[in-house]
């Protein structure tokens, strides 16, 4: 999950966030190779489907610029490894996310100091 968070928060350009996100995501496990290519991540093989399909709706939620056929075309795959239930908490999981970086970008939370767990 915490790679989704750092995506979003690359795609929102949310200094303090990236930071966070990759913290948690090391703290959890995650490979630094992974956090860091999760913007290519089309172009890697560093991600199974059902992941790349998680990736694809996260950038789709987020970024609100798809076409109608390209996000019900990134939900059908989706649906192909998520329940009804679970599709619900990860989307509102991602759109947390955006909120909580469109919140702390204009009340000026400064990357540098973030440390594991201080969320």
């Amino acid at each position: 999950m915490e790679v989704l968070r750092y995506r979003v928060s690359v795609i929102n350009q949310c200094a303090y966030c990236i930071e966070m996100h990759f913290k948690e995501a090391i703290a959890a496990g995650e490979s630094e190779l992974r956090i860091y290519s999760s913007s290519a991540w089309k172009e890697t093989n560093f991600y199974n489907e059902s992941e790349q399909a998680l990736l694809e709706w996260t950038e789709s939620v987020t970024k609100l610029n798809d076409s109608t056929d390209q996000r019900q075309q990134s939900f059908t795959n989706l649906k192909k490894y998520f329940s009804q239930d679970d599709i619900s908490n990860l989307t509102l999981s991602i759109v947390q996310i955006n909120s909580w970086n469109r919140l702390a970008k204009p009340f000026g939370f400064e990357a540098g100091n973030y440390q594991v767990g201080q969320h």
